[in-house]
């Protein structure tokens, strides 16, 4: 014992030097480990050369879309980037260093010619805006449906892709999903069960028939199923009840709408080039419409009850089988838009009610001016 009454601890100098030695090993392996974490910055280089091969601008605003577009240059503006945008640039290929911009949330690749993704896109799971539309996809991987943080993807106008993984159903934060300009033939039921989706686009495809499942959609307000192939809807679709915009135009062989007229939210409505032969009076449920297509059909006379429409300030006739209109079209006192045939003859009341209201009576303009509005 010393003099403080605390024993000596007597080691082996050998001892002593061996661990010495294995604490020396783990410390340099450690700090060996730690530069490893941070040594390769050449994907930035990489990155850097795919960008300047394919003349991908540095970061510059664009004024015409109010957006910054091109990729950084520098360091930690590159490390520090949240939104990316390269649509546009004819790109063929994406590296997978994309991978590494794990603080990205927007991501834009329009307008290219990409026919694959590279799977380390499954990295970005900061992501919840995501767009490939206008490009040559045929397939999607696996690992994009792990980026559950996705609130917007589209996908639209990529002519060779058929199908879609069931996987999709995993992007269960999705509210808007385009598929619009694909050549899908079934969805997925999995796709069903993105229950947040508030705007679906499943337009120019080559459905033929929609699974009840769509009746899961319910905070759906915007549905785009035009220039498909649909002969029927299900019923199911009559439980979207919060759709304020459908656009069922260029079913070439759609001929019942009896689904329809429960969804009194509606407000834009087109049914034009179809094969309806008759419109129910039960249209009179669809008091919000405001815009309503039904040109170029097979109809031979428009129910009364088309007057109750009371908030219309577009309607688009043309193309049908009556030649004339009901006495209670006058009724429509906001309506500034109509498209009608030239061979439809109107009563004195009818013309003294256009001109009271200076009604644009067109032949086709005001229907092509009516269509745009879906897309803004």
């Amino acid at each position: 014992m010393n003099d403080n009454n605390l024993p000596v601890v007597h080691q082996n100098s050998n001892l002593v030097l061996a661990k010495t030695k294995s604490l020396i090993t783990i410390a340099d392996k450690i700090l060996q480990g730690s530069k490893n974490l941070v040594i390769d910055d050449g994907w930035m280089q990489r990155l850097w050369d795919w960008a300047d091969e394919n003349k991908i601008p540095d970061l510059v605003f664009d004024n015409n879309i109010c957006e910054w577009i091109g990729l950084p240059r520098d360091k930690e503006k590159l490390l520090t980037l949240t939104k990316l945008n390269l649509s546009g640039n004819n790109l063929t290929e994406l590296p997978k260093e994309i991978g590494n911009l794990t603080n990205l949330t927007k991501l834009e690749l329009d307008y290219n010619k990409l026919t694959e993704l590279p799977k380390e896109i499954g990295n970005l799971i900061n992501l919840t805006h995501l767009s490939f539309c206008k490009n040559d996809l045929t397939e999607l991987p696996k690992e994009l449906f792990s980026l559950t943080n996705l609130t917007k993807l589209w996908l639209d106008d990529n002519n060779n892709l058929t199908k879609l993984p069931k996987e999709i159903g995993n992007l269960t934060n999705l509210t808007v999903l385009g598929l619009g300009g694909n050549n899908l033939t079934e969805p997925p039921k999995e796709l069903f069960n993105l229950t947040k989706l508030t705007e679906l686009n499943l337009a120019g495809n080559n459905l033929s028939e929609l699974p009840k499942e769509i009746g899961n959609l319910t905070n759906l307000t915007e549905l785009w199923l035009n220039a498909n192939y649909l002969t029927k809807l299900p019923k199911e679709i009559s439980s979207l009840t919060n759709l304020t915009k459908l656009w069922l135009d260029d079913n070439f062989y759609l001929t019942e709408l009896k689904e329809l007229f429960n969804l009194t939210n509606l407000t834009h409505l087109d049914l034009g080039r179809n094969n309806l032969t008759e419109l129910p009076q039960e249209i009179c449920n669809l008091t919000n419409l405001i815009v309503f297509g039904l040109d170029y059909n097979n109809l031979t006379e428009l129910p009364k009850e088309i007057g109750n429409l009371a908030n219309l300030t577009h309607l688009s006739l043309s193309g049908n089988k009556f030649t004339e209109l009901p006495q209670e079209i006058c009724n429509l006192t906001n309506l500034t838009y109509l498209s009608i045939d030239r061979d439809i003859i109107l009563t004195t009341e009818q013309k003294q009610w256009i001109e009271k209201n200076s009604i644009k009576k067109s032949f086709y303009e005001s229907l092509l001016a009516f269509r745009n509005t879906k897309t803004t």
